[in-house]
């Protein structure tokens, strides 16, 4: 038997007895049967059945397999049964309605002789650990106040201007995380709307372990690129909203995407002097996406969460206290 069929599921069928499988005799078998199919036979619940592997020696569809089922039984007499590493479950369905018995690798299995059917398991979904960056937007603009609750995908696609691909993934997750809840807004058209389990900073608290920091990258230069929409970030921010003194350093914040796309084409000097060094944050999303001219507070939170300086860490434990839950 194939090493991906294995004998465990005869062995289940058989009431937890082992099955044996034992060859048989193909030199009187066409040479098309003897290229296709590795033969043996057994004994499972009592019923004698042929087992007919696939070599996989080319591509067989459900109406050529059926033929080739029956044509086995007729010649060895009794039920053959198809044996593959996996058959789809459009495939399971066609050899189902053609009467041919198969075992599959991936689960499906039927053996209508023992009045056997199974369905391959469905893959589990992995737990996210981590929202993807168009689902984060949506979290901290619901936060933020800047779309209206329940969530429905008309009210996201104004708000955040990406595909219509990652915005129903991005709706998706918000559920598969457990953050919102599914309901239907208007019965009559069925409109998808989406309602967070908590609000406000307990929504934020729930959040928190699955929102990642926004910064992909931080390099050190004197020019920054033209019409970018650049603000500042990190220590500089914070310092512009708390007691915070401000770094040495100035640090800014952009969108990789598109300090990507323009970056090299116009430079020009930010602020001061040539020589005057700055540090810039390349963020996965616009730092200036909620208030337009400034990171928002928890963007700038999450880019400063893991920072050792305890000054830093008070100045962000006010930043949360004075937050506009």
């Amino acid at each position: 038997m194939n090493h991906l069929t294995d004998s465990a599921v005869l062995t289940r069928l058989n009431g937890g007895e082992p099955v044996e499988c034992m060859g048989v005799p193909v030199s009187k078998l066409p040479l098309l049967y003897r290229s296709l199919y590795q033969l043996s036979r057994c004994v499972v619940r009592g019923v004698e059945c042929l087992m007919a592997e696939d070599k996989m020696a080319m591509r067989l569809t459900p109406a050529v397999i059926a033929k080739h089922m029956q044509v086995l039984s007729e010649r060895f007499g009794m039920p053959s049964v198809y044996v593959a590493p996996r058959v789809s479950s459009q495939d399971a369905l066609r050899l189902m309605a053609k009467n041919a018995p198969f075992i599959a690798g991936n689960g499906n299995l039927y053996m209508p002789f023992l009045g056997a059917r199974l369905r391959a398991v469905p893959r589990v979904k992995p737990i996210s650990t981590q929202l993807n960056a168009a689902a984060q937007l949506l979290v901290l603009a619901v936060l933020h106040h800047r779309v209206p609750l329940p969530l429905t995908y008309e009210g996201a696609r104004v708000f955040l201007r990406v595909s219509q691909g990652s915005l129903h993934s991005a709706l998706a997750q918000l559920q598969d995380v457990g953050l919102f809840v599914s309901q239907h807004a208007d019965a009559a058209s069925r409109c998808l709307a989406l309602q967070p389990l908590a609000t406000g900073h307990e929504l934020w608290e729930r959040a928190l372990p699955l929102l990642q920091n926004p910064c992909r990258r931080c390099i050190e230069t004197e020019f920054l690129p033209r019409n970018l929409d650049f603000c500042a970030a990190d220590e500089t921010a914070l310092a512009e909203r708390t007691l915070l003194a401000a770094p040495a350093t100035p640090v800014y914040a952009v969108a990789l995407r598109d300090y990507r796309r323009r970056a090299g084409v116009e430079t020009d000097l930010l602020l001061g002097e040539a020589e005057a060094p700055k540090q810039l944050q390349l963020w996965l999303y616009a730092p200036t996406f909620i208030h337009g001219d400034r990171a928002d507070d928890l963007s700038l939170y999450l880019t400063l969460r893991s920072h050792p300086d305890e000054r830093v860490q008070q100045a962000l434990e006010s930043l949360l206290l004075h937050f506009p839950w």
